[in-house]
């Protein structure tokens, strides 16, 4: 009969007389909220890392002296092999271009000075449009910001 059986007792007792098991339900919780945070976190840094790839990139175009036209992002600079003869150290800057059908190759080495120079002359050319002032001041702080120039008095202090 349905009335008639003893009442079972829990196999754990607490003295507080919450209901058993009450622990192992929060650590399970706890144990699920670690988890669900940790996967948000991971989430988090792929979308982070993964956004740079469509995020586009500042991009430089110049036209050289022979009349090619190089586009490309900046990506490298370094001190160009001196002549013997050779007093101050030059730089040269390198583009990814990234068009080997065109050019043969992903990179392309270009003298900082020519880039300088390109500079110089849009604005000469174009002395009071805004957008080339803008543009060529964009251009400029970012190549100095992307390699700093240091003076020897500088290292040495």
């Amino acid at each position: 009969m349905p009335g008639s059986e003893p009442l079972r007792q829990p196999i754990v007792a607490t003295a507080s007389g919450a209901a058993p098991g009450l622990a192992g339900i929060w650590a399970t919780a706890l144990a699920t909220l670690l988890v669900l945070a940790m996967l948000a976190t991971l989430l988090a840094i792929v979308v982070v890392n993964a956004f740079g790839w469509f995020w586009p990139a500042r991009i430089a175009e110049l036209e050289r002296a022979d009349g090619t036209v190089l586009v490309g992002e900046q990506v490298g600079r370094e001190a160009m092999p001196a002549a013997a003869d050779a007093t101050e150290l030059l730089h040269r800057v390198q583009l990814k271009v990234g068009n080997r059908e065109l050019t043969g190759s992903d990179f392309v080495w270009v003298p900082e000075a020519e880039i300088l120079a390109h500079l110089i002359a849009d604005v000469l050319d174009k002395p009071s449009d805004e957008t080339t002032l803008r543009r060529v001041q964009g251009d400029a702080e970012a190549l100095c910001r992307s390699f700093p120039v240091y003076a020897p008095a500088m290292v040495e202090a």
